[in-house]
């Protein structure tokens, strides 16, 4: 049946009405109903067919609001480029409401760290209970709950992923020199007598694409999620004989190349290769990279560390380690719902053996 899901969002035949729900049910699951939806056109069941008229509205708020967001950082001096679900959903399908996302990511420069918090404080966003450090964390969640859509979630970076051992990745600096600008339609506010086009930057295609395959591996174990094997084909069907080069450097250059080529892999399985051969062979091509620990079926948070320790070195990895025991005091507070500090040692404590287990398990 995935492969009949798979050959029906490329174009193939619609099935009998006896295999309509199971079809959608398994869509759902991957979270590519929306495009299954769209595919099947009238002949969608009516409850898919209200689910799509629901997020076509709620997607148009997304949008202005994250139009909303990135002109406040960008008047707080902090250059936001929007990468992943939010940047492809605006770049790569044909409307914006077909790619489900729970966020909009933003990358911005370390050193623009607090200047974004605050625009986005100014913005009544509100940051969620979360650990937080040098080493342990390389973004922060903020939240600002909407009538409409639930809540606006913008997920800040100032690193492309939050392993250690992918420093290598693009900074902030890089992504945004080869960023390209993309006008959204209907962002302007009801009622505005400002109608000029708004726009956003978002990260190239190529960068995009290593983006894709990277946060698939190193975030998602691997997933098979459709949604996210879609996103690669997408991009990589897209990509010029130019782009397909940079990118290639880029994860080279990056250590990343075995994921990439591991997300192109598995996105020409179940949706038809789109690579050229050249391409995935100067990708096998890389050698023996560290990163690769990503693509082991059995990685353990424990492994993870592991890696991470690796990449840091015994004084910087003695703080990832101590990030990981002893959070912020106020992170403890808000998560355990602490009103004294003398509770505070209870609650490490709690953490620290209520977690240990966890750091062993596979998969």
């Amino acid at each position: 049946m995935m492969r009949e899901l798979c050959a029906l969002l490329e174009g193939g035949a619609c099935p009998p009405d006896r295999r309509l729900a199971d079809l959608v049910a398994l869509a759902r699951t991957h979270r590519v109903h929306l495009l299954l939806a769209r595919r099947l056109a009238r002949d969608a069941p009516e409850d898919l067919r209200h689910e799509v008229r629901v997020e076509a509205v709620r997607d148009t708020l997304r949008v202005r609001e994250l139009v909303r967001v990135v002109s406040a950082l960008e008047a707080h001096g902090c250059a936001p480029v929007v990468f992943k679900g939010a940047a492809l959903a605006l770049t790569h399908y044909p409307d914006s409401w077909l790619r489900p996302r729970l966020d909009a990511d933003v990358l911005v420069d370390p050193a623009c760290r607090a200047p974004a918090a605050a625009a986005l404080a100014a913005l009544e966003y509100e940051r969620p209970a979360m650990t937080s450090g040098r080493y342990v964390m390389h973004q922060e969640m903020h939240v600002r709950a909407d009538a409409v859509v639930g809540e606006h979630v913008v997920d800040l970076h100032w690193k492309l992923a939050n392993p250690n051992l992918l420093a290598a990745l693009p900074t902030h600096g890089e992504l945004r020199a080869r960023a390209v600008t993309v006008t959204v339609d209907g962002a302007t506010q009801s009622g505005s007598q400002d109608r000029q086009p708004r726009t956003v930057l978002v990260a190239s295609a190529a960068d995009a694409l290593v983006v894709a395959c990277v946060h698939r591996a190193a975030h998602h174990a691997g997933s098979e999620e459709l949604l996210w094997l879609y996103d690669i084909h997408l991009v990589a069907s897209r990509l010029t004989a130019e782009e397909w080069t940079r990118g290639v450097d880029v994860a080279r250059r990056a250590g990343v190349a075995r994921l990439v080529r591991d997300g192109l892999d598995r996105a020409a399985v179940v949706f038809g290769a789109c690579a050229p051969p050249a391409m995935l062979d100067a990708l096998a091509a890389a050698g023996r990279e560290a990163s690769a620990v990503f693509l082991r079926g059995d990685l353990r948070p424990l492994d993870r560390i592991r890696a991470d320790l690796a990449v840091l070195g015994p004084v910087a990895g003695s703080r990832l380690i101590a990030e990981h025991l002893f959070p912020p005091a106020s992170y403890m507070r808000q998560k355990y719902g602490l009103h004294s500090r003398a509770l505070l040692p209870v609650a490490y404590v709690r953490r620290i053996v209520g977690g240990a287990a966890g750091w062993w398990k596979r998969g």
